[in-house]
Order: structure tokens, then sequence, then C-alpha cells
């Protein structure tokens, strides 16, 4: 649904599956895209943390947060 550009529709299936199970790190992390898409980079954040807080190696949400921290860094 993201790739359609349904993005609430994402993250409402999202929220519904980690309503389920809520240690899904990928799920946290494909939430994150989302939010990137919409501008919402308090709820991207908050999305990539709890990825790394279930899967401290998850390389794709470590790769996401570096590049926003850099960037909010001005570096």
């Amino acid at each position: 649904m993201k790739y359609l550009k349904r993005y609430e529709e994402a993250l409402a299936c999202y929220d519904m599956a980690l309503g389920i199970k809520p240690d899904l790190s990928d799920a946290w992390f494909n939430k994150s895209l989302v939010n990137h898409e919409i501008g919402d980079l308090e709820q991207e954040l908050y999305c990539l943390d709890k990825a790394l807080e279930l899967n401290s190696f998850h390389p794709q949400a470590r790769e996401a947060k570096q590049a926003i921290m850099a960037r909010l860094s001005g570096t």
C-alpha cells in the first residue's frame, strides 16, 4: 500500500499487525518508511527506535536512523 500511496491504509495495517504481534521489528521498520513518506519525522523515529529495541542489529533501521540523525545534526 505504501507503493500505491495509500499511506493511511498502510499505517492501519501495520497498527493491526503490531496490535497482534508487537515484537515484529520488520513491521516497525516498514511503518517507519510510511511515516517517512508522509513527513512525520517524530513517528518515523519512534518506529525506528521500536525496531531497534526489538532487534538492535536491524541493518535497515540502524542505517535509516543514522541518516536521520546525521541530517538533523547538519553533517
